[in-house]
C-alpha cells in the first residue's frame, strides 16, 4: 500500500461519520416533516368537525329564521362531507386515524348565542378558522391526493363565508382570496 492509498483510506474513514451524521439529520428532517404534516391534517379535520358540530347546534337552536336555518342545514351537510373526506384521506394517506369530533360544550361561543346574528357570526368565525387550518395543511403536505381534497374543501368553505356574510347583510366578498383567521 502506498502513502497515497493510506491517505485516501484515512480520508474515507474520516468522512464516514460525516456521511452517517448527514443521513441521520436527513432522516430526522423527514420524520419532523411527517409529524408536521400529520398535525396540520389533524387540525384541518378538526376544523371541519367543529363547524359540523356547531352548525348542527345552530340549525337546531331556533334562533334563525326559516331561510337561514335551511342554509345552515346545507352548510352542516357540507361540513360533514368535508370532515369525512379529510379524515378518510388522513387515514389512507398518512396511516393515522382522524381526531374525534368535539362535544358542543367544547366549542367556545356556542352556549352564549342569544340572537341570530350571534349564531351567524360564530359560524363565520369557525369557517374562517377552518380555512386557516386548511391553508396550513396545504403548506405542510406534499401529498397530491391530500392537496386535491384540501383545495376542494377550501373552495367550498370560501363559498360558505360568502353565504354567511350575506345572511349577516355584509359585503359577501371583501377580498379576492380567503385566508381564514387564527
Amino acid at each position: 500500500m502506498t502513502r497515497r492509498d493510506a491517505l485516501r483510506l484515512a480520508a474515507l474513514g474520516a468522512a464516514a461519520p460525516l456521511a452517517a451524521a448527514t443521513a441521520s439529520a436527513r432522516a430526522d428532517a423527514v420524520e419532523d416533516q411527517k409529524k408536521q404534516e400529520l398535525a396540520a391534517m389533524a387540525a384541518a379535520v378538526a376544523g371541519e368537525q367543529v363547524t359540523e358540530v356547531a352548525y348542527e347546534a345552530i340549525a337546531n337552536s331556533g334562533l334563525l329564521g326559516h331561510a337561514a336555518t335551511g342554509a345552515m342545514r346545507v352548510l352542516l351537510d357540507h361540513a360533514k362531507v368535508h370532515a369525512d373526506s379529510l379524515g378518510q384521506g388522513m387515514k389512507e394517506q398518512l396511516g393515522k386515524d382522524p381526531p374525534q369530533a368535539p362535544k358542543r360544550t367544547a366549542i367556545h361561543g356556542l352556549a352564549g348565542m342569544r340572537r341570530a346574528d350571534d349564531a351567524l357570526r360564530l359560524a363565520m368565525g369557525l369557517e374562517q378558522k377552518a380555512i386557516a387550518a386548511h391553508l396550513v395543511a396545504v403548506q405542510k403536505t406534499g401529498n397530491a391526493l391530500l392537496l386535491q381534497a384540501i383545495a376542494g374543501v377550501v373552495a367550498s368553505d370560501a363559498q360558505h363565508l360568502v353565504l354567511l356574510r350575506q345572511l349577516l347583510r355584509r359585503s359577501p366578498l371583501p377580498s379576492a382570496f380567503e385566508r381564514g383567521a387564527p
